[in-house]
């Protein structure tokens, strides 16, 4: 086979997974984009199936937060996901730092309670756990969202897995200077696994502030109802005010694609850091 002929087929298969790259990439673009324009857009535009608005309305954004009220429930939103990531972040790096660099009696059962849970859907858990917050007295407040989650298996499993590359010769230096056990976890762990709690924190952000299910079973009377439970309910009862809805729809996706843009290095950089068991 002649270079020429290799150099063709190169040139072929890279046109070819480029064009392939851009089909799914304006694919999966379309909808955002969409989502962007409409919440600009008239009532009109909307119900004739406009791509751009005709006359831009900024006004659509503060209608919809402000006159409808939707500022309360995004930030009920910001309380209830900052309070489940900071407390996930700080237990399922202690529990992962307890698995990952100490030895104990059933240690490795309890890890693989962790990789069994991993696998179970969450719908499954749906049911006891209601009954549980239900008999605790929580539902309709926020501790409904935040107690639940306090600890979650892929959050130690990711956590445990970065862990355990950290030397323990930095553990040991830190031993030598009179450190703690929690004194080694908070600064010495904490500070090297930066990469594994971004990602972490990412995960769980995305998870808790797009999720609808628990919210509607647990806070669907309270005041604390989050953004996307108030955005469903919004829709529903003003189904003829569209736009208004994709205004706050977009308002509810600026602070994902901000958490996305500032954390991905970070994510990749853990995700390749814990790719197998150890």
């Amino acid at each position: 086979m002649t270079a020429r002929r290799i150099r063709t087929r190169a040139i072929g298969r890279s046109l070819g997974l480029n064009a392939a790259s851009i089909v799914l990439v304006a694919f999966f673009a379309l909808p955002i984009f969409y989502l962007v324009s409409g919440a600009f857009m008239t009532r009109a535009d909307v119900y004739n199936g406009a791509i751009l608005p005709s006359d831009i309305q900024l006004g659509n954004i503060w209608d919809a937060l402000f006159e409808y009220d939707m500022i309360r429930y995004f930030s009920n939103s910001v309380v209830l996901t900052t309070s489940v990531v900071l407390a996930n972040v700080f237990f399922c790096s202690l529990v992962g730092f307890a698995l990952a660099k100490y030895d104990f009696p059933g240690k490795n059962l309890l890890f693989g309670l962790v990789l069994v849970a991993m696998i179970v859907p969450p719908l499954v858990l749906i049911v006891p756990l209601f009954v549980e917050v239900q008999r605790l007295g929580l539902l309709n407040t926020p501790w409904a969202i935040i107690m639940p989650a306090f600890v979650d298996p892929f959050g130690i499993f990711l956590m445990r897995q970065f862990i355990i590359d950290i030397a323990d010769d930095h553990l040991d230096a830190a031993r030598i200077e009179g450190a703690s056990e929690f004194g080694l976890f908070w600064r010495v762990v904490v500070p090297l696994s930066t990469p594994a709690i971004v990602a972490l924190i990412l995960y769980r952000f995305l998870f808790v502030w797009n999720d609808l299910f628990w919210p509607i079973l647990v806070l669907g009377g309270s005041d604390w109802r989050p953004l996307p439970v108030a955005i469903q309910a919004f829709s529903a009862s003003t189904f003829a005010a569209p736009e208004l809805t994709l205004a706050t729809a977009l308002v509810a996706a600026i602070p994902i694609l901000i958490i996305l843009i500032v954390g991905f290095r970070q994510v990749f950089s853990a995700v390749s850091r814990t790719g197998g068991l150890k």
